[in-house]
């Protein structure tokens, strides 16, 4: 399922800075699920296992913090979910990636029913006030990420 994904990686590894596989564990990820009260994409859960994170341009994709650190660090899924929900962002979106600037922002939109729980991925831009589509899934933003770099 993640073989071409895996070549187009390898393909590009040398612009794509990112982390240690194996480095999040099973067991952050189970806590990260019930802390959210819903499931996270199982390409989400690969990728976060095999990359721990990536850098895109100049921002991270959101990851799973080691335990010690998931109540502070912004480049927490769920550090950064509790934070969006206290701001009055809707509970069924989930920020993966957040620009330095504070310009837009990619997210999951967090629906029921759907195979593998592969969310749709929007773009929330901020200067034009847009919400639009961005991918079907986490591994087409991944690929749409990578092949703008």
């Amino acid at each position: 399922m993640y073989d071409a994904f895996l070549n187009l990686f390898s393909a590009n590894e040398y612009k794509i800075k990112h982390g240690n596989k194996g480095f999040v564990q099973k067991e952050w990820i189970d806590f990260t699920e019930r802390e959210l009260g819903f499931p996270l994409p199982e390409s989400y859960k690969w990728w976060v296992q095999e990359f721990e994170y990536f850098k895109v341009h100049y921002e991270y994709i959101k990851t799973i913090a080691p335990p010690e650190f998931r109540d502070e660090a912004d480049s927490d899924i769920l550090y950064s979910y509790k934070r969006d929900v206290e701001n009055g962002f809707l509970e069924n979106e989930l920020t993966i990636l957040e620009a330095d600037d504070g310009d837009y922002l990619y997210y999951f939109l967090v629906e029921s029913g759907i195979k593998d729980n592969e969310y749709r991925v929007c773009c929330r831009d901020y200067v034009s006030e847009d919400n639009d589509f961005y991918a079907d899934n986490f591994l087409k933003f991944l690929e749409m990420k990578i092949h703008e770099m």
